[in-house]
């Protein structure tokens, strides 16, 4: 069976109800082995799946994580999951951006500070 053959049969399989949508991103050769990889993956399939009547804003919004809550001091917690993945530890800066009216929290790494260009 060739590779675009292969390919539309597992879209069918899931649009048939025979997978999910994890069991599709790994038919489709996503990387799958850790939880933001599947996360991620799950994403990619749901934006190839989803109709769309209009185009998004700004496409590659991203995975939702988690949320957090903003105190009286204005001060906000990082998730667990989100410094593990940054490497993020005590003292290190973040950046705030501002697009299309959403926030953007970039972490600051060397490459962002000009050094490893």
């Amino acid at each position: 069976m060739s590779h675009e053959a292969k390919r539309r049969k597992a879209f069918q399989d899931y649009f048939e109800g025979n997978l999910d949508e994890l069991g599709l991103a790994k038919k489709l050769g996503f990387p799958t082995k850790t939880k933001v990889e599947q996360a991620d993956a799950i994403q990619k399939i749901r934006d190839m799946t989803t109709p769309q009547k209009t185009p998004r804003p700004f496409p590659g919004v991203g995975i939702f994580i988690d949320n957090t809550t903003v105190t009286s001091g204005g001060k906000t917690q990082i998730p667990i999951q989100i410094r593990k993945m940054w490497k993020l530890k005590d003292g290190d800066k973040i950046h705030w951006y501002a697009k299309n009216g959403d926030i953007i929290i970039v972490p600051s790494t060397p490459w962002r500070k000009g050094r490893l260009r």
